[in-house]
């Protein structure tokens, strides 16, 4: 089908709607993701002082669902967390075991690292038995070698909500 037209200012700007919104996706483009967008975070096993050192939070946490803007996939399933493990274990004289997992971005699709508004910090401290250590070190320091109990983060399966600190340029 071929159209005719008398006038060249409207062939101009058939031309021009036809290539920016009909091409325009398929040779790529930009979207914006905006601050505050809330992205879903699943964790796949539980956390614990217990495991080999050192944890890495990209094998224990991914992305939860799939997440578009304006018809682009921007998150999906599987999609890395960066931030960071610190683990202390037990200790002697009763001291327990300490754990600390912050969540600091999450990678796109696209492979743009996406800050996390206020850094989400999960936490948690074993049982101590400093009583315990503490009554049995007079007898021939058999406290000293009294641990407390290891730090265990129960999250496996769980879904917390982040949101992204700024707006994002991702390129398509």
């Amino acid at each position: 089908m071929v159209f005719y037209f008398r006038n060249k200012s409207l062939k101009v700007i058939l031309i021009w709607f036809i290539f920016t919104f009909h091409f325009s996706p398929v040779f790529g483009g930009k979207i914006y993701i905006q601050a505050g967008k809330q992205i879903d975070i699943k964790f796949i096993s539980d956390i614990s002082t217990e495991t080999e050192q050192p944890m890495r939070l990209e094998q224990i946490a991914e992305v939860a669902s799939e997440d578009t803007i304006a018809g682009v996939i921007v998150f999906k399933p599987g999609c890395k967390i960066f931030g960071e493990i610190k683990a202390n274990k037990p200790g002697h004289l009763g001291k327990p075991g300490n754990l600390r997992v912050r969540i600091d971005s999450v990678q796109t699709v696209q492979g743009k690292t996406v800050p996390i508004r206020q850094p989400l910090v999960l936490s948690i401290t074993g049982k101590s038995h400093k009583r315990k250590a503490l009554m049995m070190l007079p007898l021939l320091g058999y406290g000293y070698f009294i641990k407390g109990e290891h730090a265990i983060l129960k999250v496996k399966d769980k879904i917390i909500t982040a949101k992204t600190a700024r707006m994002e340029e991702i390129n398509f």
